[in-house]
């Protein structure tokens, strides 16, 4: 990047993030995109599914949202099938994944958490959850050092390494400051936890396209927004690792989303940004 990320000014981001979650916290249970189902979520990324599965969708003259949340699903059984791993298990990071991982085919993972700023899911929810290996755990995401937060992830889905981590916050990602330094250290956190032929899939700005919608998914295509800065820093980034990791790195990059999934021969952590490039 032109500018070198100062540390006071991570200092100052990471004291703002943390008041934005005390403020987010309190009103937890009025977020109108909270549990998001499967297809809802699914959909959100749709431009960073393989082509495989989205190609014959994006020739069609009409798509209606639930058919990117099927591709979704599709892709993601597919690829973790073929990883041999038979205890699978999940995370979604910014929400209680309560729909999101109901979703999927029954048993598919045996243990899935949701980690979000408050338990606000209904007595019969919660009971249901229970029944399907479900757990919703307290805190802020965007803490990579709450080493009790990441203690409780693993004793709730009994590993310290997942399948899948899927994290789409929508709105509130407009009130958390990403500065290159923070948004580094998160990426590098969930990348250590994930399995080998694990995937991730993270949503780090929010655009109307990412909306359950349509509509509004054909009206960004056609005026989209300016880019922003947070997507210039994690192309930057995405460009860096498929030159150091072409075969063991699989990276796709869409408006304020990415995948990535952990192939074969995939380093157990990710070096940091300024080992690979300015920040």
């Amino acid at each position: 990047m032109n500018e070198k990320t100062k540390l006071g000014d991570i200092r100052k981001d990471i004291k703002k993030n943390k008041e934005t979650a005390e403020e987010h916290a309190m009103v937890e249970s009025h977020w109108t995109v909270y549990d998001s189902p499967l297809f809802s979520i699914g959909s959100s990324f749709s431009k960073v599914i393989p082509e495989e599965y989205v190609g014959p969708l994006n020739k069609k003259i009409y798509t209606n949202i639930e058919e990117f949340g099927d591709a979704f699903k599709a892709y993601i059984e597919n690829t973790l099938s073929k990883n041999g791993n038979k205890e699978k298990t999940a995370i979604e990071f910014g929400g209680s994944g309560s729909q999101l991982f109901s979703g999927f085919t029954k048993n598919f993972f045996k243990k899935t958490a949701g980690v979000c700023l408050d338990d606000v899911r209904k007595y019969y929810t919660k009971t249901f959850d229970n029944q399907s290996g479900h757990s919703v755990i307290i805190g802020n995401i965007t803490d990579t050092t709450n080493k009790d937060l990441y203690n409780k992830i693993s004793k709730s889905l009994g590993t310290k390494k997942v399948d899948l981590i899927i994290s789409r916050m929508m709105g509130p990602l407009d009130e958390i400051r990403k500065n290159p330094a923070l948004l580094d250290k998160i990426i590098r956190k969930w990348y250590s936890m994930l399995n080998e032929k694990g995937i991730l899939f993270a949503q780090f700005e929010y655009f109307t396209e990412h909306d359950p919608v349509m509509r509004q998914k054909y009206e960004a295509e056609i005026s989209p927004p300016p880019t922003r800065q947070s997507e210039k820093y994690v192309g930057q980034w995405m460009e860096e690792i498929k030159k150091k990791f072409p075969n063991e790195i699989e990276v796709q990059l869409g408006r304020g989303i990415i995948r990535l999934l952990k192939k074969d021969g995939a380093p157990e952590s990710l070096p940091s940004s300024k080992e690979l490039f300015e920040i």
